[in-house]
């Protein structure tokens, strides 16, 4: 059987009368709406790869940071999901920082999807890390992420953990919402049209990645999570590390994934009291394979065959990935 497929996220200018004799502008109701956003635009962070996304409590406010330590076998890819988005001649280190303004911050702690309740630890305090990829946000309304997540076995458990995660906020003004970085400065969003199409682009110019063991384009999951019609617009920053496609087997990938999850995220966390190691990544096309000899079960479903074929899960996500688990906790 194969295994899942790897492949491995303006400005606005007022002016007022300078004229005492000048009328005021009448208002209108896109004014009104400026200010009193009915259905508010959406904006959507993602974080592809196995970043550790914190969950932090400063006095009355909650706060994200997300970061991800130096690997050599990792590149980084900033605003496009393709080849053409990988940071050339990368520094040391990145850091980013998103601000308030422009964005309807509430401070209260996010809804956090029930998908990601087995890989939301409680971290402890812990070391600033050395980190290669790092970036600091306001609370979002939502901390979620692309399906589907991958079978994972700790402490002798299997357990589902996210390839992604993915921040949602309200947007207020969309001509003030910056990313801020020194290697890159005050970068804008991109709108729904940009990054949309650039997925297009990237699922049509990275076919020939399906073919070899391991490898598979990442588009069809995120093209229909991207391509559900919404009402408000939808603007995106997308940040992925992870490795270049077709750099590794499938079998190097697990390898890999458990080498960097045990011995460069678990010990970023040292008094975590539920964050362990991994002694398996399964096989994502047949995630229920038993850890050993089992006794055959008597019983079976009505609606199951001797011949219904097992389904087999297709793993996309948004860059080349090793398949190391992205944790998050508080």
């Amino acid at each position: 059987m194969r295994r899942r497929e790897l492949l491995s996220g303006l400005f606005a200018i007022s002016a007022a009368g300078v004229l005492s004799g000048c009328p005021k502008p009448e208002k209108t109701d896109q004014d009104d709406y400026r200010q009193n956003p009915k259905n508010p635009a959406i904006l959507k962070v993602v974080l592809q790869g196995p970043f550790a996304v914190v969950l932090k409590k400063n006095a009355d406010r909650y706060t994200v940071s997300a970061f991800i330590p130096r690997d050599p076998k990792h590149q980084f890819r900033f605003q496009k999901p393709s080849e053409d988005g990988v940071v050339k001649n990368p520094d040391p280190q990145y850091h980013f920082t998103l601000g308030d303004e422009g964005l309807q911050i509430s401070g209260r702690r996010p809804y956090i999807d029930h998908g990601l309740d087995d890989f939301f630890f409680d971290l402890g305090k812990y070391p600033e890390p050395d980190y290669f990829v790092s970036v600091d946000l306001p609370a979002p309304d939502l901390l979620t992420f692309i399906p589907p997540a991958e079978p994972v076995v700790m402490d002798r458990k299997v357990l589902s953990a996210p390839l992604n995660h993915v921040l949602e906020y309200k947007i207020t003004n969309e001509h003030k919402v910056f990313l801020h970085s020194k290697q890159f400065g005050n970068t804008a969003p991109l709108a729904f049209s940009q990054i949309y199409e650039q997925y297009k682009q990237h699922g049509e110019k990275e076919q020939e990645y399906k073919k070899p063991p391991g490898h598979g384009p990442q588009f069809p999951r995120t093209r229909g999570e991207l391509g559900r019609p919404a009402e408000p617009e939808v603007y995106t920053y997308f940040l992925g590390v992870g490795v270049a496609p077709s750099s590794m087997t499938d079998p190097e990938a697990v390898e890999h994934a458990l080498d960097f999850f045990n011995h460069k995220l678990v010990p970023l966390f040292p008094n975590s009291r539920n964050l362990k190691p991994l002694s398996e990544i399964r096989n994502y096309g047949d995630p229920c394979t038993p850890m050993g000899k089992t006794v055959p079960s008597r019983m079976q479903p009505t609606v199951l065959r001797e011949s219904t074929p097992k389904p087999r899960l297709l793993l996309v996500t948004a860059v080349e990935d090793c398949r190391a688990p992205s944790p998050g906790g508080g």
